[in-house]
């Protein structure tokens, strides 16, 4: 077995994971918790809305509803709208879909909070006032997390029409638990960390990790995975100051050495 442990990351396979465990000489392995699937007649949807009416601000919530925007087969007229639109994205990695794709973000922070209100100062300082506002997402499948952004925008009175683009399922737990027991078998490892993503799908991980017989720590892809999942009962010895992978691997790596040095 070796004697180093492996990465494991509760989500989908990723270039620039599996490049930044490259650089760390370190061991990587990708365990998905959920399944992603386009929701049906949602192009004729959006095509409703949008058709001869204007929208000022798009509110996107993930990289993966970029995805799903760019996969449907919209009207050159529906993305002339959008085109014009001013994009709203929440986390860097949203916003640099958003911008591969063509669209302008003109604001983007962290988390949704931090979003909404950067949209709201954006609006209050229009001339025009309350702007019309189109909010583009999915179903996180995580207790709580689906309604996180809706309550933002409640909190702060913006109202916003939301189309979703995919929805989220969980997959079972012995679904996970297989994953993970192969990427351990075929790494040599017993000893992992395990990586969260996002809030959805802790209690999932939490079962599957509690039962796997692996030793195991904990890593957080920033602060809001990190508060939920120690909701759930889960312990995190690292929380990445920003969600990326360099940033993940600087925490896991930084959690490492403090422990040797205790």
């Amino acid at each position: 077995m070796s004697s180093r442990p492996l990465i494991v990351v509760f989500g989908e396979p990723s270039e620039r994971w599996s490049a930044q465990a490259a650089t760390m000489d370190a061991s990587i392995a990708f365990v998905p918790l959920s399944r992603f699937e386009a929701v049906p007649g949602v192009g004729a949807r959006l095509e409703d809305i949008l058709r001869g009416s204007q929208v000022d601000t798009v509110l996107v919530t993930s990289h993966r509803a970029v995805d799903y925007l760019r996969a449907l087969k919209l009207s050159d007229a529906t993305w002339a709208v959008l085109s014009q639109a001013s994009f709203a994205a929440v986390g860097p990695r949203t916003a640099e879909a958003a911008r591969a794709a063509g669209l302008q973000v003109h604001f983007t922070a962290e988390n949704a909070a931090a979003t909404v209100e950067l949209m709201q100062k954006q609006q209050k300082q229009s001339s025009e006032g309350a702007s019309r506002v189109l909010r583009l997402g999915g179903s996180s499948g995580a207790v709580g997390a689906a309604d996180r952004v809706s309550r933002c925008l409640e909190e702060r009175a913006i109202e916003a029409d939301f189309v979703q683009l995919y929805q989220t399922t969980l997959l079972s737990q012995p679904q996970v638990a297989a994953a993970l027991q192969q990427a351990c078998d075929a790494q040599k490892s017993e000893r992992l960390w395990g990586v969260l993503l996002s809030p959805a799908g802790l209690s999932l991980a939490k079962t599957v990790l509690k039962t796997s017989g692996y030793s195991y720590r904990i890593a957080a892809l920033g602060p809001t995975t990190a508060v939920d999942a120690q909701k759930v009962g889960l312990e995190i010895s690292a929380v990445a100051a920003a969600p990326t992978p360099e940033q993940a691997f600087d925490a896991i790596f930084g959690a490492a050495e403090g422990a040797r040095g205790d």
